[in-house]
């Protein structure tokens, strides 16, 4: 973590001593001085009441060409918890009441002068000297536990906290800490010498996993470039496409060979999952890398049952267990020295790293970190050559400060210490780093979640210190919001709740979006269209603002009401007041309470997002132990240095209720940023800021370029593709639609809302494709190789139903597997999907998976390098699940280039500029969230979008079956795939738009070489008439 501001107003106080300047004042001096003196540094010409625009992200056009970035950037790092406009408006408020004679600035015919104050009148070169430079990161110095007696607690149950001791009998040796920077090395390579045949051998003898013969380095690296580049530099970021099998992997391992025996690198490598990371550091070790993963502290028991389970193949008898799992479990172990020291066997994920207690010494820190289970791989970072990780723990893992007193991010930690980045999948990452920035997390309704937590901690740090915090705006406006906060959430939203099933029932598992919800409020409380435009507005007025008199007044009075008649009473002089009345077609009793529920929500929805905004400067002012959430600590870092959400900050809410229980919980859901664009800027996104250089970013992928798909399609052009010397695998495609009772109108799952109906579609489909299945089984072996099947469904629930009809087929005992999360030992038919890549072990003809458990990352082949699958039946046809906050979101982010250039051509800037984006994303969210969800109702435009969004999974799972040339044959069984909407030809349909997409583009040779054998064989798919 860089200093902010605050860190500096104790120094900057000390030369105010004897003024009678209160704390608040001298803050506003320092921040409104400091950003005015960098604005004019760095953004000349930028009006004093805008200046809070600069801190929001966005560079040129929002700032003009001449634009100072290495000031801006820094200003960004100094006053990230100043970045909205109503706070910049209060600060400049509260300067322009302080006697002039101390500031450094003055108003003299609306123009903002400078002038030379009383005290600290060499205040600007000591502004601007800090600007100049970059900004100090903070360093935590740890204390850690001696030889002796120690203990810590923890909570067992109820609120009490239980005391565990135990004795540290010696104290290791401190560990080995990271640099802060490392210079970069930069690397290339000719491209018609990148077929490193040594290197390839050394992959080959190593790995178990990439056999590399004469043909598997029968490939060349190509240039997209115009006039083609003959080099290939490690600088910046790459984007490198390859079909797929092309041996995107085999050039990653062998160029890693190369990077670090040869040229001295350090290189990282991004995967989608943890077993992937497993994986990849095993075939690294094999071939002599020293590589080191990175895995989260959160979910390691899982990690540890997956990753026994995929060993289960490798052992014969127990004497094998130990050189069979290697190093592997290690890696996701989750033993704790100090749990053992202290006998606390059932402590789960509670681990007292930083929270022993010795004497009077709170907060120690564990000695052992070096030897435990969590953190000894991160111990081996300093000299390890290669660091594995994911995208989850890149963005939401800090590192331990006992071996980087910097504690940053893994992100950040990649571009300090690092000199290439392999990023592969780079299309499925993207949308990683998307959804990463939107948040869900458990907000109010229980004493152990963060708004409670957060309202005990503020309270008992501020009860009777009155002197100490008086006239303190902020800690006051906090505690007042913390207050409100929690009537409006005991005496209304949970009075409310538990008064009405129905309302509970109503509200719960929605995602609840304030500007959503008060469209359906308007719509209930108006009589008709007319009037819902006029009642819409002052809904909206209240939801802008619910501390206004006349609202306040209203909402006092509701929650001060002692019986449900003064209730309404009350609310039919709220209709009255906005202008609306009841609609004759609705249920008034419910839509009663579900107004009330509203006018509660928003008062809540308010509050949270002012302790939202309020949190980092509150959380440095009385030290607060809570956080906000544990990944907001690594995004409050990264928070400075990218852009903030295109419609502004965004929220919406979540009720769930478990089982068994009356009242449930409520969950924030949040997009606070453009993550995408994270990924983009990784090779450069600290050089403004620090003057550091970043590492190489390679990233890969077979379906990366996809024109038209706002979530698959990289915003980075291809400047490299990877081509490989062989023939084509065969795929022939099939429109399989399946009849029951009616013989006109085959079987679907897909838009089925009876869960009845489709559940007994699913199981109907099964059995009658089971003849089949047994025909293509007896095909492949005719051919001479017994290749097996795949089903394919939407979920593990789906999974469940084709299970259960495959059990009712006596002649299919023991020959099928189902998918599952996690291994069910007494259940012979489940199998784990940390196994998939053995399959070929499986006694077993066929495997039931959803779509999107299968379709990436996994090498599934037999023991001769062919792929084990050869026929694939899809039950479903994928479509997006209705109003999912992040498949719209990444909608947005598509948007971000197009609304650019908009505001570049109508020559905007600062606010305005940053305004008409928010405008424009906000006008496309609603669209989007609003339109019709009917593939009938959809445009052409938005039909490609989705057309886009169901082919990459569903491509990518038939690539698991046409490895190393093996033929494919895939059934297309849900009707739907088929179906065009009423008065449409078959080229309407969802195989219809893949059939387009290909055509369309297939002139392009990056595209061509990514999806040929899909291009002809969706040209000549069996079961279509027009085919």
């Amino acid at each position: 973590m860089r200093n902010s501001y605050f860190d500096y107003l104790s120094e900057f106080c000390g030369r105010f001593q004897g003024t009678m300047l209160s704390k608040p004042q001298l803050e506003a001096i320092l921040v409104f001085e400091w950003m005015i003196v960098g604005c004019r540094l760095g953004v000349p010409g930028i009006p004093v009441k805008e200046a809070w625009s600069v801190l929001i992200g966005y560079d040129e056009p929002i700032l003009p060409k001449q634009t100072d970035i290495d000031i801006v950037h820094r200003l960004r790092v100094l006053f990230r918890e100043i970045r909205s406009e109503r706070k910049w408006t209060n600060i400049t408020e509260l300067y322009n009441t302080i006697d002039t004679k101390y500031l450094l600035f003055e108003w003299r015919n609306a123009e903002l002068t400078k002038r030379t104050p009383l005290q600290f009148s060499e205040r600007e070169r000591w502004y601007e000297e800090k600007l100049r430079n970059p900004i100090v990161h903070k360093q935590r110095t740890l204390q850690f536990a001696k030889q002796g007696e120690f203990s810590y607690k923890r909570w067992l149950t109820g609120d009490i906290p239980h005391k565990f001791t135990g004795h540290i009998l010696n104290q290791p040796d401190p560990p080995e800490m990271l640099p802060v920077y490392r210079d970069k090395r930069r690397s290339k390579f000719e491209v018609n010498e990148v077929v490193d045949k040594e290197a390839y051998k050394e992959v080959s003898a190593g790995s178990t996993q990439v056999a590399i013969s004469e043909r598997h380095y029968n490939f060349q690296i190509r240039s997209l470039s115009v006039p083609p580049e003959t080099t290939f530099h490690y600088d910046g970021v790459q984007h490198l496409v390859g079909g797929l099998g092309t041996g995107k992997t085999s050039l990653m391992l062998s160029e890693t060979i190369r990077l670090v025996k040869d040229e001295g690198a350090r290189v990282g490598f991004i995967e989608s999952s943890v077993a992937q990371v497993l994986k990849r550091v095993e075939e690294l070790r094999l071939i002599g890398i020293d590589a080191t993963p990175i895995i989260g502290r959160s979910n390691r028991e899982l990690y540890e049952r997956q990753y026994l389970s995929s060993k289960r193949n490798n052992v014969e008898d127990l004497a094998e267990w130990g050189d069979s799992l290697g190093s592997g479990l290690s890696h996701v172990s989750s033993l704790c020295l100090i749990h053992a020291i202290a006998d606390d066997y059932d402590a789960g994920n509670h681990f007292p790293c930083k929270k022993l207690t010795q004497g009077n010494n709170n907060n120690l820190s564990c000695p052992f970190a070096g030897q435990c289970g969590l953190y000894k791989d991160y111990m081996a970072l300093s000299s390890s050559t290669v660091w594995v990780t994911t995208t989850s723990c890149v963005l939401k893992t800090k590192l331990p400060a006992f071996i980087d007193p910097l504690e940053r991010s893994i992100y950040e930690a990649m571009y300090d210490l690092l000199d290439v980045i392999f990023v592969d999948e780079a299309d499925e990452v993207q949308k990683q780093f998307d959804s990463a920035f939107v948040n869900e997390f458990p907000l109010f309704g229980d004493t152990k979640l963060l708004f409670e937590r957060l309202y005990k901690e503020s309270m008992n740090v501020t009860l009777g210190r009155y002197a100490e915090y008086a006239g303190d705006y902020d800690i006051d406006y906090w505690n007042q919001c913390l207050v409100t906060m929690e009537r409006v959430s005991r005496a209304g939203i949970y009075e409310k709740l538990v008064r009405s099933p129905r309302l509970s029932e109503f509200v719960r598992r929605r995602m609840i979006r304030m500007t959503t919800i008060t469209y359906q409020v308007a719509h209930a409380c108006s009589i008709d269209n007319d009037q819902q435009v006029h009642v819409h507005r002052n809904l909206k007025r209240y939801m802008d603002d619910p501390l206004a008199a006349d609202y306040v007044k209203i909402i006092e009075e509701l929650l001060n009401a002692q019986s449900q008649h003064a209730k309404r009473t009350i609310l039919d002089h709220f209709l009255v007041f906005i202008g609306g009345g009841f609609r004759t077609s609705i249920d008034r009793e419910l839509w009663y309470d579900v107004l009330e529920f509203y006018l509660y929500l928003v008062r809540a929805d308010y509050c949270m997002r002012e302790i939202k905004e309020y949190f980092p400067i509150i959380k440095a002012k009385l030290n607060l132990v809570t956080e906000l959430h544990p990944q907001f600590a690594v995004q409050e870092d990264l928070q400075s240095f990218m852009k903030d959400a295109m419609t502004g900050s965004m929220t919406g809410y979540s009720y769930d209720i478990k089982q068994g229980q009356d009242v449930g919980t409520f969950k924030l859901i949040e997009y606070t940023g453009v993550g995408r664009l994270l990924l983009q800027e990784w090779s450069h996104l600290y050089e403004h800021s620090d003057n550091m250089k970043g590492p190489a970013v390679v990233l890969l992928s077979g379906t990366s370029y996809a024109p038209g798909s706002p979530h698959y399609n990289l915003e980075l052009a291809p400047t490299w593709m990877l081509e490989r010397y062989h023939d084509e695998p065969q795929i022939t495609q099939h429109y399989w639609p399946i009849y029951d009772e009616d013989p006109d109108n085959a079987l679907y799952v897909s838009g089925l809302i009876n869960r009845d109906h489709r559940n007994r579609a699913i199981q109907t489909m099964t059995r009658k494709l089971l003849r089949k299945i047994e025909q293509e089984l007896l095909e492949w072996k005719r051919s001479g190789v017994s290749r097996k099947a795949l089903i394919i469904v939407n979920s593990y629930e789906d999974v469940e139903l084709v299970g259960h009809a495959l059990s009712a087929e006596a002649k299919w005992k023991g020959r099928y597997r189902l998918l599952q999360r996690e291994l069910a030992l007494e259940d012979e038919t489940a199998y784990s999907r940390s196994n998939l890549e053995s399959f070929h072990y499986e006694n077993a003809d066929l495997l039931v998976a959803p779509l999107m458990s299968i379709n990436r990352g996994y090498n599934i082949l037999d023991e001769n390098r062919g792929s084990v699958f050869g026929s694939v039946f899809f039950l479903i046809r994928p479509y997006p699940v209705p109003n999912d906050i992040s498949y719209l979101i990444q909608m947005i982010h598509a948007k971000h280039n197009e609304y650019i250039e908009e505001i570049r051509a109508e020559n905007k800037l600062f606010a305005d500029a940053l305004k008409l984006i928010r405008k424009k994303s906000n006008h496309y969210f609603h669209y989007l969230y609003e339109r019709p969800d009917y593939w009938a109702q959809l445009s052409e435009l938005d039909r490609k979008s989705i057309a886009w969004y169901t082919f990459v999974p569903i491509w990518q799972t038939i690539g698991r079956m046409i490895r190393n040339g093996s033929p494919a044959h895939v059934f297309y069984c849900d009707a739907k795939f088929d179906k065009p909407p009423k008065y449409e030809n078959k080229d309407s349909t969802m195989l219809g738009y893949w059939r387009k997409i290909m055509l369309e583009n297939k002139h392009r040779p990056e595209f061509f070489s990514l999806y040929s054998p899909f291009i002809e064989s969706i040209q000549t798919i069996r079961g279509i008439d027009h085919a």
